[in-house]
């Protein structure tokens, strides 16, 4: 039976950008996680969230490597730049459970299946180019090779509460998965008529931390085999400039990571050394060969999202900025 939409006219479902990302990662987050998720180095994909912590981010059994955030993910991001899973629209109650999720008593799935909703609305693409920049500038280099090195541009450090800079290096490139516009808006009816079912659940899960106390579902994810990011943080005003230059992990030659020796740049780089023996590990236990590949591909290390906006809280939200912005004069 087909779902119909919600019958209150003041909630509708928006995409996440960087304008609105701040109400919805924690307030505890560290401002270089927040400057680089709100700096989309995918220049095209506007709307497109970068998560400093890729996933799978739950370390507790050799199973994580099962639990990376995909297509109908509902849930919220971590003040570590994540994002953290509590169900799957597409999958039921007991489906939820079985793979360590958390939905809500008595849940109620999507009208379809995930399987039968990829056969004719997913969006899928593979893209082999592996370096994204924005912010940064890209140094010229001295060096013979072809090692690519980032810096802070000289304008940034006269603004220096404003440092959006990211830089996403994919080895092997990415895989993105994405529902189309034709489904996504049946989603968005699912989502306001059951969201009020959702909300104290959500709330017993941090949903408190905040501002918009709202969850986010995921629309499309970009998945990588391995990452290697750096963003700034608010640079010191000193003749020393931030500079990183791309290395190559020694007998790897599919990872690489970000080489600073200046605090202004901060990276982050994986999966780890124990992350790739645990998930050969689990491979080992994986016979069909498309499943191999979906855990090799695993790690997401960017979203686009929706979120649930009242349009009545909206409007408070936007009266209480341009009130903020009013000077009193005597």
């Amino acid at each position: 039976m087909y779902v119909t939409g919600s019958q209150s006219s003041s909630l509708r479902t928006k995409a996440i950008t960087a304008p609105n990302l701040k109400y919805y990662i924690p307030t505890t987050t560290q401002r270089h996680i927040k400057n680089y998720m709100k700096t989309s180095p995918f220049s095209a994909e506007a709307d497109t969230i970068p998560l400093w912590n890729p996933s799978p981010t739950q370390h507790d059994h050799i199973e994580r490597w099962g639990k990376n955030v995909y297509i109908g993910d509902v849930g919220l991001f971590n003040e570590d730049g994540g994002f953290d899973t509590l169900f799957n629209i597409f999958e039921t109650e007991d489906e939820n459970i079985s793979r360590g999720l958390n939905p809500p008593k008595g849940f109620v799935p999507y009208f379809k299946k995930l399987s039968e909703t990829l056969k004719t609305n997913l969006i899928f693409s593979r893209a082999k180019k592996n370096l994204y920049i924005r912010g940064f500038n890209k140094d010229k280099r001295k060096e013979s090779d072809d090692r690519p090195r980032i810096r802070i541009p000289d304008s940034l450090r006269s603004k220096p509460d404003r440092v959006y800079c990211s830089a996403m290096h994919l080895s092997q490139g990415f895989l993105r998965l994405k529902i189309g516009q034709f489904e996504r808006a049946h989603i968005s009816e699912y989502v306001e008529k059951y969201q009020e079912t959702w909300r104290p659940h959500l709330e017993e899960n941090a949903l408190d931390e905040t501002r918009a106390r709202s969850f986010v579902i995921i629309v499309a994810s970009f998945r990588a085999q391995s990452w290697a990011l750096a963003t700034a943080t608010k640079p010191r005003l000193s003749s020393r400039k931030g500079k990183a230059t791309l290395r190559t992990v020694s007998g790897i030659p599919d990872m690489s990571f970000w080489e600073s020796d200046d605090d202004d740049i901060l990276t982050n780089s994986g999966p780890s050394d124990l992350d790739i023996k645990e998930m050969q590990s689990y491979l080992q236990t994986i016979s069909n060969k498309k499943d191999r590949e979906e855990i090799e591909w695993c790690h997401c290390v960017a979203v686009q999202a929706d979120f649930l906006e009242d349009e009545m809280e909206a409007s408070r939200r936007g009266s209480s900025r341009n009130s903020s912005r009013t000077t009193i004069r005597p």
